[in-house]
């Protein structure tokens, strides 16, 4: 038995409305795409911290308590100037929440990954690996 043309667009309502369910039923973005503003403002803040996190490792290369030291005051500071001020740029989002992949596991990443960090490019010797890694964990812990 063939379906009669009558049950098609009854077919077709019902299968639009699912979509539609399907389509709806996902959670939209928290935010619209940064504008190009608001990532320059961002990636200068999060790199200038990336930075300082390796001039603390810097610092302390002879004593990582040196570094670690340093590292809390630089991680302080992206808490304060990353994660915490609205930015006007970014419609007065926080940088950490038009850029939620740049969290602190996005700044270790940085500092500490093989394909990027400093053990890459600046030498694999006991004191450079222990002066990134104390100046690392306090600086991206924000």
């Amino acid at each position: 038995m063939t379906p009669s043309r009558r049950h098609v667009p009854s077919i077709r309502a019902s299968l639009t409305a699912a979509a539609l369910t399907l389509l709806l039923g996902h959670p939209t973005p928290a935010h619209a795409q940064a504008s190009p503003d608001c990532f320059k403002v961002c990636s200068n803040l999060f790199y200038k911290n990336v930075n300082a996190v390796m001039k603390c490792a810097y610092k302390g290369r002879a004593d990582a308590t040196i570094a670690a030291e340093c590292g809390a005051k630089a991680g302080a500071k992206m808490q304060k100037n990353y994660v915490q001020k609205p930015q006007s740029k970014c419609g007065d989002l926080t940088c950490v929440a038009a850029y939620p992949s740049t969290n602190d596991v996005g700044c270790e990443t940085i500092v500490f990954s093989t394909a990027y960090g400093g053990y890459q490019y600046f030498g694999l010797d006991p004191a450079t690996q222990n002066a990134i890694l104390a100046a690392g964990i306090s600086g991206c812990g924000y």
